[in-house]
């Protein structure tokens, strides 16, 4: 572009040359030689310009080779093509450092030879995977149509995510269940010898666990941990259940047992109570002596619960019951109910109450009963709901699937809940 402007220019000034000869020769002429000059000085700046932009590009272009080179066989990212008969054909040199810890080199050997799982991602359908490769942690990416393997070492990055999954809080709530039951009637020095016993014991458990605990009632803790000791915990199956239990049958004749309600998974102290208080409830309404954790994702997990339930008709253990099962339903997409084999009027009767508390809770749900195994009277009272129009709908078992009680709750999946002879079964 600047050479045709440059063009035009001269053929400007070259006309004007002309015009000018017509008038005085020699200004024209010493024009011209101005003019030849000029270019003369132009063409050989361009050259010089040329060359040296030549020589610029070729050094450029080499140095950018020898760096790539060296990147390609010294950069901290394993690289490696492999042959049809999953060999070795090139790898770098941080991949034979890593896979070959003598420094031998790894060209013409077996994949299996720096790790099985090479050959099964190659025989898969999979793009990525976590292979460990001498004490360390790889993401393995593979591009099938290079035949070519990318090795990342991501150990610290696990190692970092582990820490802090590891320091997540965890709430727990710690409920004496029958520490009224237990104490009543017994003389005030017995009285405090199981309290003392009991305290003793939690207290001694949390710190051996390196747990935060503070006695927020005569019946009540609140421990504060983290997931590392709520899984070491785990791995001891909540063994406080069985001590506190085994330590109290001297002192009295009912066993003295615990209800352990956990929330974890969450960074929301709030959530975290919550889940903790849900856990709880549902660990009572079970009938106690047990440990309940429970996640953000639904996931529930108990412990325990080897003792026979005592069974306690209070208002507060109605509370706890209904507002578990409440708060089952509401996170249920589907609510099936089902009594007990050859059910009765009494067994139809909780169904039906159960069905009640679903709707008043905003969902549907359905009854299952084996219509073959019916007692006497009952499909009498099953015609009866359904000419009165009680809004109750009756399902055979067989569309849930199941032939026995337990294969139908499997069948249906979810959480269930028996109240009164009737199970309700919350299918997600």
């Amino acid at each position: 572009m600047a050479r045709r402007f440059l063009i035009v220019i001269g053929l400007l000034y070259l006309l004007f040359l002309v015009f000018i000869a017509f008038l005085n020769w020699l200004l024209a002429l010493a024009g011209l030689v101005l003019l030849i000059l000029s270019v003369l000085w132009f063409l050989v700046n361009e050259r010089q310009f040329d060359k040296e932009l030549v020589q610029y590009v070729a050094g450029l272009s080499y140095r950018i080779k020898k760096v790539g080179d060296e990147v390609l066989l010294n950069m901290p990212l394993g690289i490696l093509l492999y042959d049809e008969s999953n060999r070795v054909e090139w790898c770098n040199t941080y991949l034979n450092e890593i896979a070959d810890e003598e420094a031998r080199t790894v060209i013409g050997r077996p994949l299996s030879e720096i790790s099985e799982q090479l050959v099964k991602l190659i025989a898969s359908d999979n793009e990525s995977t976590i292979v460990p490769i001498n004490g360390r942690q790889y993401r393995v990416r593979l591009r099938r149509s290079d035949q070519l393997i990318y090795f990342n070492d991501i150990t610290d990055t696990l190692e970092i995510k582990k820490h802090y999954f590891n320091e997540k809080t965890v709430l727990a709530l710690i409920f004496l269940d029958n520490y009224d039951e237990v104490t009543q009637g017994l003389e005030d020095q017995v009285r405090s010898t199981i309290n003392n016993e009991t305290t003793s014991i939690i207290k001694n458990w949390a710190t051996e666990h390196g747990i935060y605990l503070r006695r927020t009632a005569s019946d009540r803790f609140l421990a504060v941990l983290n997931e590392r000791l709520l899984q070491a915990i785990e791995d001891e199956h909540f063994s406080i259940l069985d001590k506190v239990r085994e330590i109290t049958v001297p002192l009295s004749h009912i066993p003295l047992t615990l209800s352990i309600g956990v929330g974890a998974g969450s960074t929301s102290l709030e959530d975290l109570g919550s889940y903790a208080q849900s856990a709880l409830d549902l660990g009572l309404g079970r009938g106690g002596d047990q440990a309940v954790i429970k996640r953000p994702d639904g996931d529930v997990r108990f412990y325990g619960g080897k003792s026979n339930p005592v069974e306690k008709r209070t208002r507060v253990r109605a509370r706890v019951i209904s507002h578990a099962l409440s708060e089952l339903m509401l996170e249920s997409d589907q609510v099936m109910i089902m009594g007990h084999q050859a059910p009765d009027l009494d067994s139809i009767g909780s169904c039906i109450g159960i069905l009640k508390i679903a709707h008043a809770n905003g969902r549907s749900a359905k009854i299952i009963m084996d219509d073959a195994h019916n007692v006497s009277g009952v499909s009498k009272l099953i015609e009866e709901l359904k000419n009165r129009k009680f809004m109750v709908q009756f399902y055979d078992r067989g569309t849930c699937g199941g032939s026995d009680d337990q294969t139908h709750l499997d069948g249906c999946g979810g959480h269930a809940s028996a109240v009164h002879g009737c199970c309700a079964v919350a299918a997600r």
